[in-house]
């Protein structure tokens, strides 16, 4: 993009020396306070990917860690946001049953899990269920991908629904679909999709009912920051858009100035 082009949007970075640091970044950044927290494992994404809806829905910050190990770090960000209550995403292969006993050693923790990536959505959204109350807008992603499910999270909570995730061997009926025919095959009632990762992330972007001055710039290629963001993002209703790590994608650069955006995250 010319320089030109960018002269009126006010850019501003959030980052640590590493993906856990800028974990605690965002989280400071986006929240004063939170009596919820919801951490997942910053090692591996797939237990994590349905939790943006839920730190949305809690208004809560969405922190990673090591599968094995919690940080003097997190937990003094931790004791910052007076946390009460703390939910941790999948089971003791993503985070271990020491990670549970030292945090439980200072707060109720509630782990959601299943036997698969599949049925961890589930419990997710059995728990928003239960705190929330049922709805009948079910949004689908894919359960082997990162982009789709993360950039969605603030959309979904905006639209007060429910995302599962699901494999791309069964097709879906009803529901809105993030994602491509490859991705999430099957008749959505709608369907939300470019022809790839940050076009899909536009065209999410295009579907909020309140439109943002303000968006979220993440990388497309690793998950750790994305999904760090999500719970900001969600909070805060900002779209999270995706670019190559070397140069911003074509797509995002055009949403910028058709959109009329002032100010980005990154």
């Amino acid at each position: 993009m010319a320089q030109s082009e960018t002269d009126a949007i006010s850019v501003s970075r959030i980052a640590g020396n590493s993906r856990y640091d800028t974990s605690l970044a965002i989280s400071r950044a986006g929240f004063a306070a939170s009596r919820y927290a919801v951490i997942a494992s910053g090692a591996n994404y797939p237990d994590a990917l349905a939790g943006g809806q839920l730190a949305g829905y809690l208004a809560a910050p969405l922190l990673i860690t090591r599968p094995d190990s919690v940080s003097d770090a997190l937990l003094k960000e931790l004791d910052r946001l007076g946390v009460e209550q703390i939910y941790l995403l999948g089971g003791e292969v993503a985070l271990s049953k020491q990670v549970e006993e030292v945090l439980s050693r200072s707060y109720p923790v509630t782990r959601l899990h299943g036997e698969n990536r599949l049925e961890t959505s589930e419990a997710i959204a059995e728990e928003i269920i239960r705190l929330q109350g049922d709805t009948d807008h079910i949004f689908y992603a894919d359960s082997h991908d990162f982009p789709d499910a993360l950039t969605a999270a603030p959309l979904i909570v905006e639209k007060e629904g429910l995302l599962y995730l699901h494999h791309k061997s069964q097709a879906v009926t009803g529901g809105t679909a993030i994602g491509g025919p490859l991705a999430v095959p099957g008749d959505p009632t709608l369907r939300i999709y470019g022809d790839n990762r940050y076009e899909t992330a536009v065209a999410v972007a295009k579907s909020y009912a309140t439109p943002s001055d303000t968006v979220i710039i993440t990388s497309g290629m690793n998950y750790p920051d994305a999904l760090s963001g999500s719970g900001y993002a969600t909070k805060m209703g900002y779209p999270i858009l995706l670019t190559r790590p070397d140069a911003l994608s074509l797509a995002t650069g055009v949403y910028l100035q058709e959109a009329g955006i002032k100010h980005v995250i990154i």
